[in-house]
């Protein structure tokens, strides 16, 4: 897992940039902060060796959260606001993290983060028992930008939506791949 381009896109799919704060001596400091909550607690641990931080001890409904807030928030941030969505770059900047540096290309190990927080496997088929194929699919709310640098860093694949996702008004847009590009994708 340790890569920065992953944990960019898993912080894509399941992170917060927030504001912490903490009293000390009567002075109130505040300091950036970024988090993630998770069932697979594997890549929490995994995010924490390669940024710092903690993984919290106890568990609310089967998930964990890591957090690194100071200068580990700052130097993770450095490290991934690149790949980051200008909806994850907007909460950042309003929670006291710099302007991100100038974007650069998604790669398939920015996909493979953002799969592991956000995608699913499925098999699809018309009904018939042998017509049946596989699907992977990246669902968002109310944007493409991050499903088009799926296809940007997978070469496959294409965008649908949007479309009603039924949680209050909320619109949905999907990532799809299908047949023997997913079993491809699915095994890198």
């Amino acid at each position: 897992f340790p890569s920065h381009d992953r944990a960019a896109g898993f912080i894509e799919g399941d992170g917060c940039f927030t504001l912490q704060s903490s009293t000390y001596k009567n002075k109130l400091y505040r300091y950036p902060s970024i988090k993630i909550s998770q069932k697979n607690h594997e890549p929490l641990y995994a995010i924490k060796e390669l940024y710092g931080g903690s993984v919290s001890n106890y568990e609310h409904n089967g998930k964990k959260w890591w957090s690194v807030s100071g200068k580990k928030a700052l130097y993770a941030y450095d490290n991934i606001s690149s790949l980051l969505s200008s909806k994850r770059i907007s909460q950042a900047i309003a929670s006291g993290f710099p302007l991100p540096h100038s974007p650069k290309k998604h790669t398939i190990k920015w996909f493979s983060g953002l799969y592991e927080a956000e995608g699913c496997a499925i098999v699809r088929g018309n009904g018939t028992p042998t017509y049946k194929y596989p699907t992977i699919i990246v669902t968002q709310y109310y944007s493409d930008e991050i499903l088009k640098w799926c296809i940007e860093s997978t070469g496959v694949g294409n965008v649908v939506g949007p479309h009603s996702a039924g949680e209050l008004g909320k619109v949905a847009y999907a990532f799809r791949v299908n047949g023997q590009s997913a079993i491809d994708l699915s095994s890198l």
